[in-house]
């Protein structure tokens, strides 16, 4: 390793380089995929709000609310599935939660959550509509299908199934990664005999001076 001094570093044979290297490279790894989580996170956010608009109106019927708007547009009746996804913003909570301070238990729980809470109801709803769809494509002139601005709706409910499946996909790879970085290992100094919890990162730090 070069310096000012010479091709390296004073006091230093360069054989630490390669080492220093890999620690370095995890850190950035991390940094990676907190940003790229937050990303789909955001994204996931946003289909939650076009949901929730779709949803409003049968809400605001529960109260005996009326808005004009929304009763124009003439939207069907929601599915299960359609609140059920809705508890995905709960996860997204824990997510950013664990962001600050690399907590892999609450990222953990966040995995968990976006499979039971996000991508299940995705798949469930699907399935759900699934005869629906093979109607549409193959006996289109056998049922009557509901319309948004005179496009199928039987469309674009798939339309979000293939996006919103895309965008938990990666949630879990990423999370997944960040739960390796942060999940601490065991590991017992050569001298001491002492066990010590650290992440994956510190372990490899110290494992160069034991």
């Amino acid at each position: 390793m070069s310096s000012k001094f010479g091709p390296r570093a004073a006091g230093s044979d360069g054989s630490d380089f390669k080492h220093r290297q890999r620690v370095a490279n995890h850190y950035k790894e991390s940094v990676v995929n907190k940003f790229r989580l937050k990303c789909v996170l955001i994204l996931h956010i946003f289909l939650i709000v076009l949901l929730f608009f779709r949803v409003s109106e049968d809400i605001l019927d529960q109260f005996d609310l009326d808005w004009a708007p929304l009763e124009r547009l003439n939207l069907p009746t929601p599915h299960f599935w359609e609140y059920w996804w809705l508890l995905s913003f709960a996860p997204i909570m824990l997510a950013f939660w664990s962001m600050p301070k690399n907590n892999s238990r609450l990222m953990t729980q966040s995995y968990y959550c976006f499979f039971a809470l996000a991508l299940l109801p995705i798949a469930c709803g699907a399935g759900y509509l699934l005869p629906s769809l093979y109607k549409f494509i193959y006996e289109p002139s056998s049922q009557k299908f509901d319309l948004f601005i005179k496009f199928p709706i039987i469309i674009l409910e798939y339309a979000f199934f293939a996006v919103s499946f895309q965008v938990h996909i990666f949630t879990m790879y990423f999370a997944s990664q960040l739960i390796k970085a942060w999940r601490p290992v065991t590991v017992i100094q050569k001298d001491t005999g002492k066990i010590n919890a650290m992440t994956e990162a510190e372990a490899l730090v110290n494992k160069k001076f034991d």
